[in-house]
């Protein structure tokens, strides 16, 4: 019987004995008529049900149908329907304590939500983009060896030609997929930074060396600005990750580089930091490309790109390699003016 007993029936039946009670209290201290003992019972346990009432509604089933509301918006994922309290709840006030842990649960589900969706994006978007990067060079070696097969290979006009032309495509399948094993350690973390202290300028001319010759082809002259020191100066930093660095900035300096023009490397030395610099006066890139250039595959000017040999994984590289220094990479850049790159390394000072 208790158990099919709602608030409302308790608290209507608790009125009318608190009614009652009174009436009969009344009735017996008091030499008032039957009718008035009457309506005094009837005022007081109205009275009685109208304020346990009003309790029940303002701190009860208001709170409870705010519960199954965001209940109901969670199972459903309308997210944008549940109430967020401003505040943690007083603990003593148990009620509030389950709305505000279904809104944690909420804004947690949200959070994950959305990363799934993030992820499942990504990887439809990663698919493509390296499928797509595939085919090109892959379709290119399938076409010269057909040629060669077909009868090209007698040919001393073009034998060798085709040959060298489907090197270059196995080339940069081999770069392809090299660069896409880079940045998948780096973004999973399985790639560990080795910090050693290490000669920066040291490095910076090892990796301007080793692109002289590409430099040359486009008369483009690289230099090291050299000044406070700068040959003395020690980094603390994974000095193969960081060449991969400039390697890939100063390489795609001189990629989109003018004819004729220069890529400079700068340094500004502080107590603890060294800012670095890698600057060009090449085409440039414009303002609405400049936020995307760090994502994957993302090219300014696609065809342009893949003629000189670019993946589109370079700068994500970048990016990911200098963020594992917990440094950030800068860049400004105007079309037809040159583009600018920035990133600091931590200084290593040595122990007197």
């Amino acid at each position: 019987m208790l158990k099919k007993l709602t608030a409302t029936r308790a608290v209507l039946l608790f009125s009318i004995l608190v009614g009652i009670t009174n009436g009969v209290i009344v009735y017996f201290i008091s030499n008032v008529s039957i009718g008035i003992v009457f309506l005094f019972a009837v005022v007081t346990g109205g009275l009685n049900y109208g304020v346990l009432v009003f309790l029940l509604e303002f701190f009860f089933y208001r709170r409870i149908r705010r519960i199954y509301k965001n209940i109901g918006a969670l199972k459903t994922n309308q997210f944008e329907r549940i109430s967020l309290p401003e505040t943690r709840p007083d603990q003593n006030d148990p009620l509030e304590n389950i709305n505000y842990e279904i809104v944690d649960l909420a804004n947690k589900s949200r959070e994950e939500i959305k990363k799934l969706k993030d992820l499942e994006q990504y990887r439809k978007e990663f698919i493509g983009n390296v499928s797509h990067e595939l085919r090109t060079p892959i379709f290119l070696v399938q076409g010269f060896i057909d040629s060669l097969l077909e009868g090209a290979i007698d040919d001393p006009n073009y034998n060798r030609l085709f040959l060298r032309k489907a090197i270059n495509s196995a080339d940069r399948l081999v770069n392809l997929v090299q660069d896409l094993i880079a940045i998948s350690q780096l973004e999973t973390g399985q790639l560990q930074m080795e910090m050693k202290p290490f000669l920066i300028y040291e490095l910076v001319t090892e990796v301007i060396e080793s692109l002289e010759m590409e430099a040359r082809k486009k008369k483009i002259m690289l230099r090291v600005s050299v000044h406070e020191n700068i040959k003395r100066v020690y980094v603390m930093a994974d000095k193969d990750r960081i060449r991969q660095v400039f390697v890939n900035l100063i390489a795609n300096s001189i990629r989109y580089g003018k004819e004729g023009g220069r890529t400079e490397v700068y340094f500004n030395i502080s107590s603890n930091k060294v800012k670095i610099s890698i600057a060009d006066n090449g085409i440039g890139i414009s303002k609405e490309h400049l936020p995307r250039i760090f994502e994957r595959f993302y090219r300014v000017d696609k065809s342009r790109s893949r003629e000189g040999g670019g993946t589109g994984l370079g700068l994500a590289i970048v990016k990911h390699i200098l963020e594992a220094h917990n440094q950030p990479i800068e860049v400004e850049s105007e079309p037809d003016t040159g583009t600018t790159f920035t990133f600091c390394l931590d200084k290593y000072n040595p122990v007197s």
